[in-house]
């Protein structure tokens, strides 16, 4: 990170940051968010948040001092919960997304919407 890209993150909240990465790196905007909100919150829940994961996980092996292999994993998925008095519903989508991110959003709140049924 060069000296300008600090500064220009002085005044941006790590939450904004963090919200603009997501956007950014599941391609969302703020339609497709309201939208899967909308529809989790279509049944009788108290509450409804969307959830986001990226996670790396980066591995060296060493043989005498040498690298003999590396190793970089990756977990990425969107979620959408529910919450009606102690009851929660989830819905998630933990595949690997590439495209249609946001459809991929969506479905995972109709899956929540069917599950919240019962709550």
């Amino acid at each position: 990170m060069s000296a300008s890209d600090s500064s220009s993150d002085a005044g941006t909240s790590s939450s904004d940051r963090a919200l603009s990465f997501f956007r950014d790196r599941f391609e969302l905007s703020d339609s497709s968010l309201a939208t899967a909100l909308d529809t989790a919150l279509e049944r009788r829940v108290d509450y409804a948040d969307l959830y986001f994961e990226y996670t790396t996980t980066d591995s060296v092996s060493l043989e005498e001092g040498l690298v003999k292999s590396g190793d970089r994993h990756l977990e990425q998925g969107v979620g959408v919960r529910a919450v009606r008095g102690e009851r929660v519903s989830r819905a998630e989508e933990a595949r690997p997304l590439h495209r249609e991110r946001a459809v991929r959003l969506q479905l995972a709140a109709c899956s929540l919407q069917l599950v919240a049924c019962s709550l």
